[in-house]
């Protein structure tokens, strides 16, 4: 008999030895909508339903209410629907089952795919729906369902707790709708039988990856599963299966994982599906010898081009694999991200404790034992929490539970403003850490990225999709704790929003009085039917820009309050990273909070590194990051963007970061200017580089032949004469896009524009189509563009053009005479203006060319 036939006999045997008694226990009524969510995750994002609908119906299968599930995709690549339970599912647990109604008779399947401990996926056999409308109950024994494809499982089968269970209904078709009713989803668990170990026996000690002789004399009536586990500080590190013959037992292959570092063990035996007892079932303890693991030195080199990753000696490459379970043995990156929570995982990629963490960690380092480690810490808070602070959670129209189509496993979570939650959160952050850092595995581990909020990226829960209320009485305290520390004297944030001084009669007529005590301050809210500007103007709109600077940096001080926590329970031996950077998001349809402060976080030495989104819903612009500054680490199979390759270009892209936060949400301008431009300059096909306007000033980006400023709004004077006499040398390109300087302190204004280009810039008073038309056969234009070219926004904003008479006027702003791309010398430099973005490739080619021939002519 073959080991694998045996290992089946001995299962089978032991289940019809176990089958008689069972615990029964409801684990959901499935009487409350808001236990459940869509389940939408990084690894399944696709949410296209016309209709998705949730909510409780009377005529239950088993007492009061059962669920109506209700759907209607809209495109036809929504082939299936998911619904995830909130809660953790505990054990003991043989079986889970549900009742389940299809009244319409859809030619519909059902499956449940779990997530245990362990981070892997597990699919149940489907079960057919269509061959029954009334209710029925499905049974789901967990011996039956399979781990996910791919999946390497180093603890085969599923280890408890469930993290989170999703009930996937399909196939489904564009445009019809699929109802079906849910109703008790149960738990049984058989009784466990005893079985008695009357000896183990374990040498005191063995080397480094050395094969350990357990051995173990049983007395049982049938064969069972038996196992041989290492453990330390009751997690589980190692297993071997136990081969049984008469009554006694032997581990088969249980070695010393070759990461093991020297220490105290425990080898214990563990049984599935019976109960070990007698004096054999205490576990033993265990000495492993050999050396210490040398100290780890970790570093960012910043003596290159761009920061490259220092393990030791050795540069590693920047990339990072995503790790939903232990599945290491299928990547080449040399970094691991291992998801980790100090209380609950929004994707159910990690279940909380330590012990859950350290069977995580063992499973990837059993499979790729020299990798390098970095604890993917999202912070967030436990069910309890909520329960028992619902005012310090994020509202959605009122109510503190989201949306069905919210991200995550949970459709309740923390303010991250809320002090009350950042006190707890440093405390379990602070735990976690100090765990780690006393782990087998600590010398793997290279440093620690944080996380929290949606989609990780330190925004509120539901920003990026449009979801949540951001003028909660949390936030409305923050904001106004946030302008009293930004302006300390009431009057001088009534000057800076351009409020009329505080008289006892009240503001002129026609005047908005605005707040009179810090007390009336509010957070600025859109109102329907009213036209936003494209670009804030600081006389005007002082309130919007001073929330957009509140929103760009407070959670950049809380991600520096959580960094130093790393730094306190790590020496200063580990790098701090976050997933922190997403400047050009603020250009992306549904990415409504960008991050801009990204300078700030930059510049700070509480962050060593940055990582990219967890996902993206659509291809975000590339690249994301900046390629100086700070170390960016790639998230391997869940960037859809290709970190920035472009180290030697010699062309530049500028972003700044402040001038962006005068850019209305709702003004239409971001795209163009952003997310257009970057995906113009990767058509031109020639080597771009990304910086911001901070980096370019403070001589950290290399020098480069052509600069494109996207949206440097706002340079103050000492800035512009830097620039100037930074970059007009060896006759570079410097082009400018659609307000350069405009933003004075007190105004929009194309006076400061001058003395930064080097072309006289001006304004109109009303607003207009954003377009430049550039006639046929312009030098500009490649050369089979004989019918001319028009770009831009299309919309009407405010126009801003070239009134220089010494420059080349290349084409005209739409529906106007005045010049909309204009190019010229300015001492040693080139300088090119467009009044709209995004600069076709085509043009931005032209400019290069008439560049390159002005150069050498000079």
């Amino acid at each position: 008999m073959t080991r694998l036939s045996a290992i089946i006999a001995a299962t089978l045997l032991c289940l019809l030895a176990t089958a008689g008694a069972q615990e029964q226990r409801t684990i959901c009524a499935c009487e409350d909508p808001t236990d459940f969510t869509a389940a939408r995750t990084p690894l399944h994002p696709s949410f296209d339903f016309a209709a998705y609908e949730l909510d409780a119906t009377t005529g239950a299968r088993v007492k009061d209410a059962s669920l109506r599930w209700h759907v209607k995709p809209s495109d036809d690549q929504q082939t299936t629907a998911r619904l995830g339970l909130c809660a953790q599912i505990e054990g003991p647990l043989d079986e889970l089952s549900l009742w389940v109604k299809n009244p319409n008779a859809h030619d519909l399947g059902l499956r449940l795919e779990i997530t245990d401990a362990d981070g892997i996926r597990y699919l149940s056999p489907t079960r057919d729906l269509s061959d029954e409308a009334g209710w029925r109950q499905l049974a789901f024994p967990l011996d039956q369902v399979r781990a996910e494809t791919g999946a390497d499982d180093s603890f085969p089968g599923v280890d408890l707790p469930i993290v989170w269970l999703e009930i996937v209904i399909g196939p489904l078709r564009n445009g019809k709708p699929h109802t079906i009713y849910l109703d008790e989803i149960e738990g049984r668990a058989a009784t466990r039988p005893p079985v008695t170990v009357t000896a183990l026996s374990v040498p005191p000690s063995v080397g480094p990856t050395e094969e350990i002789p357990v051995r173990a004399s049983l007395q049982l009536d049938a064969p069972c599963r038996l196992f041989a586990e290492i453990q330390r500080d009751g997690a589980t590190l190692a297993r071997a299966p136990l081969i049984i013959e008469a009554g006694r037992a032997r581990a088969d292959g249980l070695r010393v994982p070759k990461w093991f570092p020297p220490g105290r063990y425990r080898i214990k035996l563990t049984a599935p599906d019976v109960e070990l007892v007698g004096p054999g079932a205490a576990p033993q303890t265990l000495a492993i010898a050999g050396p210490a693991p040398a100290p780890m030195t970790v570093s960012v080199d910043r003596s290159g081009p761009a920061p490259m990753l220092k393990i030791g000696d050795e540069t590693v490459p920047a990339i990072i694999r995503q790790i939903h379970g232990p599945d290491a043995s299928r990547t080449e990156a040399r970094v691991l991200a291992i998801p980790a929570t100090t209380d609950s995982h929004p994707f159910g990629w990690a279940a909380p404790g330590n012990e859950a963490l350290d069977r995580t960690v063992a499973g990837a380092l059993n499979a790729a034992p020299d990798a390098y480690l970095m604890l993917q810490v999202f912070l967030d808070s436990t069910e309890d929490w909520n329960e028992a602070n619902a005012d310090q959670l994020v509202t959605f129209d009122g109510e503190t539970a989201a949306s069905l189509g919210m991200w995550g496993r949970s459709r309740q979570h923390p303010d991250l403003i809320s002090a009350k939650w950042e006190g707890a959160a440093r405390d379990r952050l602070r735990a976690l850490i100090e765990h780690v850092e006393a782990s087998p595995y600590a010398h793997r581990v290279i440093g620690y990225e944080l996380l929290a909020g949606d989609l990780g990226a330190w925004r509120p829960w539901g920003a990026s999709l449009d979801l949540g209320d951001e003028t909660g009485p949390l936030r409305q305290a923050a904001f106004r704790n946030y302008l009293v520390q930004r302006y300390r004297n009431f009057g001088a944030l009534r000057d800076a929003w351009g409020l009329p001084p505080m008289v006892a009669i009240g503001a002129p007529a026609g005047v908005s009085p605005g707040p009179a005590t810090w007390e009336q301050i509010a957070i600025p809210t859109r109102k329907p039917d009213i036209s936003y500007p494209a670009l804030y103007d600081p006389a005007a709109n002082g309130a919007w820009i001073d929330m957009n600077n509140f929103r760009a940096e407070a959670p950049v001080r809380l991600i520096e309050r959580m960094a130093e926590i790393v730094r306190e329970a790590t020496g200063g031996r580990k790098l701090v990273g976050a997933c922190y950077g997403h400047m050009l998001a603020q250009s992306q349809g549904s990415w409504r909070w960008p991050h801009l402060a990204l300078t700030e976080v930059i510049e700070s030495d509480a962050v060593d590194l940055l990582t990219g989104p967890m996902w993206t819903d659509g291809p975000p612009p590339s690249p994301e990051f900046p390629a100086t500054g700070k170390l960016y680490l790639a998230r391997d199979g869940l960037t859809l963007s290709p970190p920035d390759t472009n180290r030697d270009a010699q062309a530049a892209l500028v972003l700044d970061d402040i001038s962006a936060r005068y850019l209305s949400r709702d003004g239409g301008l971001a795209r163009p200017l952003l997310a257009g431009q970057v995906r113009e300059l990767l058509d031109t096909r020639v080597p771009w580089r990304t910086h911001t306007l901070a980096e370019v000033l403070a001589g950290d980006a290399p020098p480069a032949k052509v600069y494109l400023f996207a949206d440097a709004f706002k340079v103050a004077q000492a800035e512009r004469i830097q620039l100037v006499n930074t970059l007009c040398r060896d006759r570079n390109l410097l082009i400018w896009v659609y307000a350069p300087a405009a933003i004075d302190k007190r105004m929009l204004t194309g006076r400061t524009m001058r003395n930064l280009t080097g072309l006289k810039l001006s304004l109109t008073t009303s607003p207009g189509p954003l377009r430049v038309e550039i006639a046929a056969n312009s030098p500009v234009l490649d050369d089979h563009l004989a019918t001319g070219l028009n770009y831009g926004a299309g919309e009407r904003f405010p126009l801003f053009f070239s009134a220089d008479d010494k420059a080349d006027r290349l084409g005209t702003l739409a529906e106007t005479e005045f010049a909309g791309l204009a190019l010229r010398e300015y001492g040693n430099c080139i300088v090119a203006y467009s009044a709209a973005p995004p600069i076709p490739a085509e043009v931005l080619r032209g400019l290069l060319r008439r560049a390159d021939t002005a150069a050498d002519d000079g």
